[in-house]
């Protein structure tokens, strides 16, 4: 037996509702404590996938291999889109900034940008990247709205820019 939570009355275990006043006798605590286990479960676990999202987001080496495939490819626009230099040079300007990026080798050069703007990641400190020949040819910047993940962009420095174009 178990008793009505309205009238007190005695009702058998069995019932769903009290034969006397007609009121609902389902538990509503054990449903209240599945749905605060489950929040709890989810809170638990969803900043590991929030993490794991988020690096993927703000992941730097998408840029880099964008860049460096750009490169490769000899594509201005796939490299300028990388690294936010203007598309609105002449193709002879295109080809100088193609030429003087190519003038080193890619996959080390891919390795230093990869790690200097881990670097900048985890210090949370603007710097840039080296060309082999010891210029300043990329700006690496934290973003200002970092709050939980830190986020770095590789920008095409302008003085590599105008250097090009007093050498058309």
């Amino acid at each position: 037996m178990k008793v009505c939570p309205t009238c007190q009355a005695g009702v058998k275990r069995t019932e769903k509702i009290c034969p006397y006043c007609n009121a609902s006798l389902k538990s509503w605590k054990r449903r209240m404590y599945w749905g605060m286990g489950f929040v709890i479960l989810l809170l638990l676990i969803a900043p590991i996938f929030i993490h794991v999202y988020m690096d993927k987001v703000t992941s730097s080496t998408k840029q880099i291999d964008q860049m460096i495939m750009g490169l490769e490819q000899d594509n201005y626009a796939m490299f300028a889109e990388a690294v936010g230099a203007p598309l609105e040079l002449e193709e002879q300007a295109q080809q100088h900034v193609l030429d003087y990026m190519k003038n080193q080798s890619l996959t080390e050069f891919k390795k230093r940008t990869t790690r200097i703007t881990a670097r900048a990641k985890r210090d949370n400190k603007n710097t840039y990247v080296h060309h082999e020949d010891g210029s300043a040819v990329l700006d690496v910047h934290v973003s200002k709205y970092n709050v939980f993940y830190n986020k770095v962009e590789v920008k095409l420095r302008e003085p590599v820019l105008h250097w090009v174009a007093s050498h058309e």
